[in-house]
């Protein structure tokens, strides 16, 4: 069996684009399986008798039918989806066959559950910051398809600086790791001992430092239905939630359904979930409700499942 690794040519650790690119396009016609994270990575192009397996790298959340154009990502042979809610509204967005999509949870998601990378992470705070505190929160934003809402304003998109959210984790014991969009960083100069940045390295992911944390802050992100299987909490800031419904769009009317946890979309209402988040339970029923619709499965097993299915595939 041979297997063929394309190294990403948008990294910024890619020294020479053009000439990777050409590599990954010949890598990728000469297999007779083409296995990608993302349908949008690349054209629809496929040779006779190839197969593209998706491994899919969210759950319906923000609308993917934008300006009334609906993606035709038919080619894929196969999609990884976590739930046949996920499976069958990805299907209307994208014009794949139900019979094409393979429930079997995200292999990344395993890394929420059973993780070996505790160690980089917490060496990795440990630099990063000399506080002591009690909890971890991390804050992961999506992306605005209408441009920067954060300039100007706080971390989290009111009007004001983050002094008030510096005291209170202060007040609070807790330590805020804040994972902006690289198109749309956040401020936080001045607050570095208890928000500090996490960008994305070579030593640990996204969600091995979900793994550690004991909350998560986020809004309109798929990350929030990844992070239900923690059982922690989720806070879900809803700040401009009228301007991105009437931009992007969401996938389900009304979003609530969806949502884990109330929306917060005042300053001060955001601050009390998050510490009613840290004092009290996070399976609530809707909370519990919305991980049953999003992962028919709720262990670590994910990359095992799409480990046998891909042996089929071989064969």
């Amino acid at each position: 069996l041979d297997i063929k690794y394309l190294l990403n040519y948008r990294s910024p650790n890619c020294k020479h684009r053009f000439l990777q690119k050409i590599k990954n396009t010949f890598k990728r016609f000469s297999c007779s399986i083409w296995v990608c994270c993302s349908p949008f990575s690349y054209n629809n192009i496929k040779v006779r008798k190839q197969k593209i397996l998706c491994l899919s790298y969210c759950t319906p959340f923000k609308s993917d039918i934008i300006n009334n154009k609906i993606f035709d990502l038919s080619y894929l042979d196969c999609r990884i989806e976590t739930s046949l809610l996920t499976a069958t509204t990805h299907c209307a967005e994208f014009r794949n066959k139900i019979t094409d999509s393979q429930i079997l949870g995200f292999p990344r998601n395993d890394f929420l559950i059973k993780n070996n990378n505790s160690e980089k992470v917490y060496s990795w705070l440990k630099a990063k910051t000399l506080k002591q505190y009690n909890k971890i929160i991390v804050y992961a934003p999506t992306y605005r398809d209408y441009g920067n809402p954060y300039l100007g304003k706080n971390i989290f998109g009111y009007d004001g600086s983050n002094e008030n959210l510096y005291k209170f984790l202060e007040k609070n014991n807790c330590l805020l790791i804040v994972k902006s969009h690289p198109l749309q960083k956040l401020d936080v100069q001045g607050y570095e001992d208890r928000i500090i940045h996490y960008e994305s390295n070579g030593l640990f992911s996204l969600y091995d430092l979900l793994y550690v944390s004991d909350m998560l802050i986020s809004d309109y992100s798929s990350v929030v239905h990844d992070f239900l299987l923690t059982n922690k909490p989720v806070v879900i800031n809803g700040f401009d939630i009228e301007r991105y419904k009437n931009n992007r769009g969401f996938a389900f009317d009304p979003v609530e359904i969806i949502c884990p946890s109330n929306v917060c979309v005042t300053y001060d209402k955001t601050l009390k979930c998050i510490e009613e988040g840290l004092n009290g339970e996070s399976t609530s029923e809707q909370y519990k409700r919305v991980k049953t619709m999003f992962h028919k499965y709720s262990d670590s097993n994910s990359c095992e499942r799409l480990f046998q299915f891909f042996k089929t595939l071989i064969k």
